[in-house]
């Protein structure tokens, strides 16, 4: 049986909610359970109920975390250019009809043509996409083209979680993308880091 997280920190609370994040865009935000969290971190369920008294209130700070993490990188002078304030018009028609969604796949990169199927996101697609935007912000951080100290894995993840719930079409994801700064910032990190 996994161990209980020894001690209150604010790195095992980060950890949890990273694990939050990695559930939450494999599995949705529905479906995601306390027992897919801690089996990711390999901790017991009561550990995670020690940080966080509710499944509800570790999905709100998922939430929180996410729009704090894509607020730190919006000072970032790349998303400032008046390049990156023009969306694409189907961007703004957020309805989240599966064409919709198709047409912002495909113009992040994610479709090879918006007359595609959207993939299935599974536990592998969301890997593989975290790998390619935490390499992809490494890369940018290092050239010194993306000025931001956000750490690449969180932000990779952050990315992808929106990713994934755009795939769905969950309710969370049409929250976040109808903000306009968070939506610019996506939809033009999802192309400048993949």
């Amino acid at each position: 049986m996994p161990k209980v997280v020894p001690q209150y920190t604010d790195d095992a609370k980060r950890r949890i909610v990273q694990a939050a994040m990695e559930a939450m865009a494999e599995r949705g935000y529905n479906n995601v359970t306390v027992d897919d969290v801690a089996r990711k971190i390999g901790v017991t369920k009561g550990a995670v109920y020690w940080y966080f008294r509710s499944k509800t209130v570790l999905l709100q700070e998922v939430l929180v975390t996410l729009e704090e993490e894509l607020y730190k990188i919006a000072t970032d002078p790349y998303f400032n250019r008046p390049d990156t304030r023009e969306l694409a018009q189907k961007f703004d028609r957020m309805y989240f009809l599966e064409q919709n969604r198709k047409d912002i796949l495909y113009e992040v990169g994610l479709l090879e043509s918006p007359a595609d199927s959207i993939p299935e996101v599974t536990a592998e697609s969301v890997h593989e996409l975290v790998s390619a935007l935490e390499k992809g912000i490494e890369r940018e951080q290092k050239r010194g083209t993306f000025s931001s100290p956000a750490d690449p894995k969180t932000l990779a993840l952050i990315l992808a979680v929106l990713c994934s719930g755009l795939q769905k079409g969950e309710i969370y994801a049409i929250l976040f993308l109808a903000q306009s700064n968070l939506r610019r910032i996506w939809f033009h990190s999802m192309k400048r880091f993949l």
